[in-house]
């Protein structure tokens, strides 16, 4: 009996392109408010359709034998989360918030988004400065279900303390990942351009879901 064997055919045929599941969604909201706390503007919700390639390297680190799958930390370079059997150190995600980054940071970079991305093309640094934003409150990590969907939503807040209007340009949602020592990757980053005024806070909150049918 012959085995029938994927590799023989064509890429296309072996991995056909379809566009991501519509019960998949991440999506990214946003809202401002003054420096009372009084809400002054708040935009629609947004699909955050760019996913990275470290979306599915870290999938992967669910997977103990990944192979050579690699994600790309904010330094450039590779790391190989999945770790084997017999190993000494466990390679793991880390729900680590004391990175200023950690879990979303933001950006001036204007360039539209790539598959390899792998940080900010132009992060803003935290701090009160010229051309600052302070990275501040982080929300607790919630997990909703309701019926036939799962929901992950996280947001962070960002002021603008630099005494003059600050226009945030992109978004990342930024893991940590523990490779001897803390690596932080980005899973998404979306161009969401957004100026925050002089005094006031810009909020940002991504939401992850799956359903099923």
């Amino acid at each position: 009996m012959v085995e029938f064997n994927s590799s023989d055919l064509e890429w296309d045929d072996r991995f056909p392109e379809t566009s991501l599941h519509p019960l998949m969604q991440a999506h990214i909201d946003t809202w401002q408010t003054d420096s009372k706390g009084k809400l002054v503007s708040r935009s629609p919700t947004v699909e955050a359709h760019s996913l990275l390639r470290n979306f599915p390297a870290l999938v992967a680190t669910a997977f103990r034998f990944a192979g050579t799958e690699a994600v790309r930390c904010y330094s450039g370079s590779y790391v190989y989360p999945p770790y084997y059997i017999g190993e000494t150190y466990s390679y793991y995600l880390s729900g680590y918030y004391g990175s200023a980054y950690v879990p979303i940071t933001v950006g001036r970079g204007v360039a539209s988004p790539t598959l390899g991305d792998y940080w900010p093309q132009d992060y803003i640094v935290n701090g009160t400065g010229p051309g600052l934003l302070q990275y501040g409150f982080i929300s607790p990590l919630v997990m909703e279900t309701t019926v036939n969907t799962r929901r992950m939503m996280i947001s962070r807040a960002f002021t603008n303390a630099s005494g003059a209007l600050i226009t945030v340009q992109e978004i990342c949602l930024v893991g940590s990942l523990y490779y001897s020592g803390q690596q932080l990757v980005i899973i998404d980053r979306s161009r969401l351009p957004c100026p925050i005024a002089a005094g006031n806070t810009q909020t940002f909150k991504y939401t992850l879901s799956a359903t099923v049918v």
